[in-house]
């Protein structure tokens, strides 16, 4: 297992919440031990298998149509009965999020699995004291307090009820103090529709309904200022009409390990630079805009190493590797923050200009190769050769890459460190 391998168990592994990431085939190819501790399978017995060999026959419909929509939307939420080893079913809240490549395909369906025992105890033990009619704030509190969540219990104008970890985030030295605020749009993040129209004009259209229907994700700063992201579950309070018992789980890690892998998917491991993939979606963004907007154009610098292959060959790779890392942050910091850099391959790399005429551009390339002619990498002086290449209406992505190469190797044979364009 490399390394970058073992950091993305360390993530999954550290993560206290079930994790199941699944291929485009809709096959499992990683676990964390959450999920195996959940469903009392052990790794090897999860991997290849679909979510759907987990459910048991009665849920399979259900499941199937529900799973059949993650491949098209992301960050939504859908309540499953996940079935154990033993045949027991679980309820869960199952979180789905998808990555995709450049060509917009699928490539991982990320899932975060949350064990709704405890809240559905919860809602049964509210239920029973409802009937008895010996519900009391401080019954209802004992039980709030056991989650690590935030929950709280509202009409959807007003918290009536909130949980030690609700009042501790937000730094609510008191359940009173939190009651006498009027609306909970001042402690997430969120669009004004989601919430009631209060005398401040506030909109809502039903918010805890949607919330129970299709579930929510928001964003909350804790009393350091650190933004947190929450997936919101609501459930209806137990022989209460119009109340609910809201409940706002963290998937920060989880949204940050997403991120992770999104980054990892479009940079250049050895120059942390961009790699291909992520050139080649950029670059369709651009011949899209040019395209459609044909006053603004954009050119493209495609440049290598001259005689790297001999320089590997006499200091060795390792030199070679520290050139590519010091050469790619040089050029980095003599361009425009607009502009965009990647490596193309081995020792070819590619920048694009927005906005940009082949003068300009010209212009670019001449300082680049003046920088690098200059400075020592290593104590071995290199050069480079550039071709430069200014859209035309009309050109794929196809075209540009193939004019700018033609001109970067006409560099070449016009006897290197120099720039055709």
């Amino acid at each position: 297992m490399n390394s970058n391998s073992s950091m993305f168990q360390n993530i999954l592994e550290v993560t206290k919440e079930a994790l199941w990431i699944i291929d485009k085939d809709k096959k499992t190819i990683h676990v964390n031990q959450a999920l195996c501790h959940l469903l009392d399978y052990s790794f090897d017995e999860f991997i290849g298998k679909s979510p759907l060999d987990f459910v048991d026959e009665e849920n399979q419909a259900i499941f199937e149509e529900q799973f059949s929509k993650i491949t098209n939307t992301n960050h939504r939420t859908y309540n499953i009965d996940l079935q154990t080893k033993n045949g027991m079913n679980i309820s869960t809240v199952f979180l789905a999020t998808t990555v995709y490549n450049e060509n917009n395909e699928l490539i991982y369906s990320f899932a975060m699995i949350t064990d709704m025992r405890e809240m559905n105890i919860i809602k049964d033990e509210l239920c029973k004291a409802n009937e008895k009619l010996k519900i009391s704030e401080n019954v209802i509190r004992t039980i709030l307090d056991t989650q690590e969540n935030l929950v709280v219990v509202t009409d959807g104008k007003q918290i009536i009820h909130a949980n030690t970890a609700f009042l501790s985030f937000f730094n609510i030295t008191s359940l009173e103090k939190l009651l006498d605020k009027e609306c909970m749009c001042i402690w997430f993040t969120l669009t004004p529709s989601f919430f009631h129209r209060d005398r401040r004009g506030h909109k809502c259209n039903n918010w805890l309904k949607e919330i129970e229907q299709s579930g929510w994700r928001v964003d909350g700063k804790d009393e350091d200022g650190k933004i947190h992201n929450f997936i919101v579950v609501s459930n209806p309070y137990p022989n209460q009409d119009g109340m609910y018992v809201v409940t706002f789980n963290d998937v920060t890690k989880l949204q940050e390990e997403k991120e992770f892998f999104v980054h990892l998917a479009s940079t250049d491991t050895l120059t942390a630079l961009h790699n291909r993939a992520k050139l080649n979606e950029i670059l369709d963004f651009m011949v899209k805009k040019s395209t459609r907007y044909q006053e603004i154009p954009f050119c493209a610098i495609m440049y290598d190493i001259d005689y790297f292959k001999s320089i590997n060959d006499t200091h060795g790779h390792l030199t070679g590797d520290v050139i590519l890392k010091e050469l790619s942050q040089l050029v980095a910091e003599n361009i425009r923050s607009s502009d965009f850099i990647a490596r193309y391959g081995g020792e070819e790399f590619m920048i694009l200009l927005s906005n940009t005429n082949l003068d300009y551009a010209i212009n670019v390339a001449e300082k680049l190769r003046m920088l690098i002619e200059k400075k020592p990498f290593k104590n071995i002086h290199i050069t480079c050769s550039f071709g430069v290449y200014q859209f035309v209406p009309g050109d794929t992505i196809s075209d540009i890459i193939h004019n700018v190469d033609t001109l970067l190797y006409k560099a070449k044979e016009n006897g290197r460190n120099c720039i055709e364009y």
